[in-house]
């Protein structure tokens, strides 16, 4: 989303738009996003500073930590982003929206906090049941 300084009303003004994976380009060897993200905007204008506020919602896929399961991580973040501007400027926040989804993204996704993950002698997913390696869990 481009933002031309110069539109901003004194009164601020909120605008929603919406991402293409490609568009956003958050596909990583961790994770990426497989439908289109969500940004409902909140942006004011304080003499040379541009204050933007966007709400994100997203859908990211990845495999979980334990069982390597692929897994559909909801996101939902809020963010806010200040620039020091001259009237004439455009501002994009989309790279500044894209870096704080990679920096907020968890070291360890799970596709459910009590996940038991993989057998470490068989690999067997102890989530679907008990492995027949007879290794004590």
């Amino acid at each position: 989303m481009k933002i031309k300084v110069s539109s901003v009303p004194a009164e601020g003004m909120d605008c929603t738009e919406t991402y293409t994976p490609q568009r956003m380009e958050l596909e990583t060897a961790e994770f990426k996003l497989i439908r289109p993200l969500e940004a409902d905007y909140h942006i004011k204008r304080e003499e040379n500073e541009l204050r933007v506020e966007v709400s994100v919602r997203a859908f990211l896929e990845t495999s979980c930590a334990r069982c390597l399961e692929n897994l559909e991580y909801p996101l939902k973040k809020e963010y806010s982003f200040s620039y020091k501007v001259k009237e004439t400027d455009i501002i994009d926040p989309t790279d500044d929206i894209r870096q704080e989804i990679i920096i907020d993204w968890p070291m360890k996704p799970v596709c459910k906090p009590d996940c038991l993950g993989l057998c470490p002698r068989c690999g067997e997913n102890l989530n679907k049941g008990k492995c027949s390696c007879q290794m004590k869990t």
